[in-house]
């Protein structure tokens, strides 16, 4: 295999989709851990926790966790079309 073969300048299928999958995906997980986190320092703190504070992390926590399995199924499939 020549040294022309090896390089190739067409970029990769899926990367900006893989990105801000991970990207979304993480960033509801972190959302997610510090509303549970504050809603347990706040509870042991014997202060009343706001009802939303509760549902955040019920709701987000699957949604970021199917962005996740989004993004690594596209990694996946650009890795075994490359």
């Amino acid at each position: 295999m020549s040294e022309e073969d090896i390089k190739t300048d067409t970029p990769l299928p899926y990367t900006s989709a893989i990105r801000w999958l991970g990207f979304g995906g993480g960033a509801l997980a972190i959302l997610c851990v510090l509303s549970g986190v504050i809603m347990l320092l706040m509870k042991s703190a014997e202060k009343e926790v706001p009802a939303l504070m509760s549902q955040i992390p019920l709701v987000l926590l699957p949604v970021a966790f199917m962005l996740l399995m989004a993004a690594i199924y596209l990694a996946v499939r650009r890795r075994r079309a490359s």
